[in-house]
């Protein structure tokens, strides 16, 4: 290993090492945000402003101000070989300790850029992949060979950076390289893949109403018409929830304003410019969260290994002191559901009901069908971790998440602290469980079914003529008790 790469990760892993893992998060560092596709282009433009935060800046008054060290932020799953020589440079270049931390995914050619970093730090529940280098050649045979020759040294290198960065056996390398399994948090750790871990901080609780000063005290109904919060609208159907596709670097001290929220990529920004600002956490006005109605089958927008890194920022600004409230309407699934548990105060607006679907967990790059299925599995087992976690669901619930739709009524949701407050504008007579005994829906506690009437043993038939005189009518009945009679005589 080069001396000059080796001191960068001494320095790193040195400086890295004293972090609280609120602190990567914080103005004590520079950041800079890799997300979506690996491209030259991308790479490039992400190389030109890492370079510019190693640089050496100097204030009005030309005092000089030595730059900070640097946490890139990742979440790519992978791309084009091309753009990860580039990447390779930063280790060169930099003059500064830097680190990166992984949020959501780190898959195929982004891993590169994580194996690169002198210090990889990683957010639980996200996910990693390591696996083969595949490609399309066009043109002529001879310049076809030289692309493949590239791709073999590249090949060769990766597997090299993986033994020397990594305590992955050569078997592990070989199987993960021939397959396309994705490798949780803990795994991660645990071959040093990652340096560290960062988990989820405690969620609090408070409720409205009761607290002694400040808006926490005001009345339920009171504190929902206060006009002067940070209402964000989440609304996962409308929201550019997959095209979050950029690089960019936040310096600025000032918080992005919440009204000019318009994607998930700037309300990443907006949550980390309020953490990085100057002003006292628990300064800023609560954050109400309206969470707009979500259909089921757009299961995958929200979820804990989808976008950790935004509930891991929900997580930790309420951890840091600012109130956070959710506020959710009409229907919802568990994409919703895990948004509002980051969120210590939870509302619902009647009429209001959690739907869970879920069938198989598609994964960039997985060609085979087993590790389709191997991550599906993957995906289920960290969706049940997380709601263990969060929240006090009873296990007959994840029993029958892979195997049936299941709807959790708002009084269950009371029950086990889903939500903390229910706003009934217009209460309805029929009660959720007739509804559910109607539809013969399904939830976690039982399979609703018909009951099957028991079969009715038919009485035994007496000797006696008259055993079938109850069917007969009432001239019947006569004619026949007089033959009866005649024939006792």
């Amino acid at each position: 290993m080069d001396a000059k790469y080796q001191d960068l990760i001494s320095r790193s892993v040195e400086f890295f090492g004293a972090f609280k893992d609120e602190d990567f998060f914080s103005s004590k560092v520079s950041h800079i945000y890799y997300n979506g596709v690996v491209s030259r282009e991308k790479a490039q433009l992400f190389r030109e402003q890492f370079l510019m935060l190693n640089e050496t800046t100097y204030t009005k008054e030309n005092m000089r101000e030595v730059p900070k060290p640097i946490v890139i932020h990742l979440s790519s799953g992978g791309g084009d070989i091309l753009g990860i020589d580039i990447f390779e440079t930063l280790i060169f270049q930099a003059r500064v300790p830097f680190c990166v931390v992984i949020e959501d995914i780190c898959a195929s050619a982004a891993t590169f850029l994580a194996l690169y970093a002198p210090y990889r730090v990683m957010i639980d529940y996200s996910q990693y992949l390591i696996h083969d280098s595949a490609g399309f050649e066009y043109g002529k045979t001879g310049n076809s060979v030289v692309k493949q020759k590239y791709a073999l040294d590249m090949f060769i290198r990766y597997k090299n950076l993986l033994k020397s960065r990594t305590r992955l056996t050569d078997d592990e390398i070989t199987d993960y390289i021939n397959r396309d399994k994705m490798i949780v948090a803990a795994d991660c750790l645990k071959k040093r893949i990652v340096d560290r871990v960062l988990h989820f901080p405690e969620i609090g609780k408070y409720d409205i109403g009761s607290a002694k000063s400040g808006n926490l005290s005001l009345p339920l109904n009171t504190f929902l018409k206060k006009t002067n919060f940070n209402v964000i609208t989440v609304d996962l159907y409308n929201m550019k929830i997959a095209s979050n596709d950029s690089v960019g670097a936040i310096q600025s001290q000032n918080p992005i304003p919440f009204s000019a929220i318009q994607s998930l990529e700037t309300f990443i920004f907006s949550l980390d410019s309020m953490i990085l600002s100057n002003i006292h956490m628990k300064q800023i006005k609560p954050v109400v969260l309206q969470i707009l109605p979500l259909y089921s089958y757009t299961e995958a927008f929200i979820s804990p290994i989808v976008h950790a890194g935004l509930l891991y920022r929900l997580a930790l600004i309420q951890h840091l002191g600012v109130p956070l409230v959710a506020y959710c309407e009409g229907q919802q699934n568990l994409s919703n559901l895990f948004l509002s548990l980051m969120c210590p105060n939870r509302i619902a607006l009647k009429p209001y009901s959690i739907t869970t679907e879920f069938t198989y967990r598609g994964v960039e790059g997985a060609w085979k069908f087993i590790d389709q299925i191997y991550n599906t599995r993957i995906f289920m087992n960290e969706l049940k971790r997380f709601g263990k976690c969060f929240s006090k669901l009873p296990n007959a619930f994840y029993e029958k998440l892979d195997k049936a739709i299941i709807h959790i009524s708002p009084q269950e949701q009371i029950q086990y602290g889903l939500i903390h407050h229910i706003m009934d504008s217009h209460p309805t007579q029929i009660s959720n469980k007739n509804v559910r005994a109607y539809l013969k829906m399904n939830h976690f506690g039982k399979i609703e079914t018909t009951k099957k009437k028991k079969k009715q043993t038919p009485k035994r038939k007496k000797k006696e003529g008259n055993v079938h005189l109850a069917r007969l009518t009432s001239s019947q009945q006569r004619v026949a008790g007089n033959r009866h009679q005649n024939t006792q005589k």
